[in-house]
């Protein structure tokens, strides 16, 4: 009885397709980072950070420079050299709390949003081209003037279309469309955004806005 077991498991062992034991392939391990700035652009939110921290830096290198090239003339004229600056940092300050509530909203709600406010931008543009309505200043119309109040819809225009075409982008991505689909949408609405401002004409703002573009 032994040695018929024993043929029989030998048997079982040269048959083709039986199981055999599978060696486990070594897993790859990400390498530590090298130095402790590569452990902080490794973080989830290192970019965003970064980008803050240059914000803030030129933010802070602006109002050096309006306080430093204005002082003088406004000393001149009102007798105190901060004014220029104090109106400066107040609309810092709006825009911090501008920031904040950008932070608020939801990354969902502002993709929805972002085309109907590119388009809306668009309408301003063509609204200040109408004398009466858009205010000329420096040889270009560009300006709603309401009281002490400015507005130049060319710069609302700068961030729409960031916003809308990330989310263009982001969409594509996640479809695997082709190039000629972000272009499709995105270039004709842009060359537009270009025409209006060079009507004003504001070729600053139009290579700015080009940038962007690319």
């Amino acid at each position: 009885m032994g040695s018929n077991q024993v043929r029989d498991r030998q048997t079982r062992e040269r048959r083709p397709g039986s199981a055999r034991p599978r060696t486990s392939k070594p897993q790859r391990t990400s390498k530590p980072p090298r130095t402790r700035l590569d452990a902080w652009l490794a973080r989830p939110l290192a970019s965003f950070h970064l980008v803050v921290t240059i914000a803030f830096l030129l933010t802070v290198l602006g109002l050096v420079m309006v306080l430093s090239s204005s002082s003088v003339e406004a000393y001149a004229r009102a007798g105190s050299a901060y004014t220029p600056f104090i109106r400066q940092a107040m609309f810092v300050l709006l825009g911090l709390v501008l920031f904040y509530v950008a932070l608020r909203i939801p990354v969902r709600t502002m993709r929805v949003m972002s085309f109907p406010a590119f388009a809306v931008t668009i309408v301003l543009l063509v609204l200040v081209l109408i004398p009466g309505l858009g205010s000329k200043q420096n040889g270009t119309r560009g300006w709603f003037v309401l009281g002490p109040v400015s507005l130049q819809p060319a710069e609302l225009t700068k961030i729409a279309l960031a916003i809308w075409g990330a989310h263009i982008l982001a969409s594509l991505r996640r479809d695997s469309a082709s190039l000629r689909d972000l272009l499709v949408p995105l270039v004709p609405a842009a060359l537009l955004a270009f025409l209006l401002i060079l009507l004003q004409p504001d070729f600053g703002t139009t290579v700015s806005l080009a940038i962007i573009m690319v």
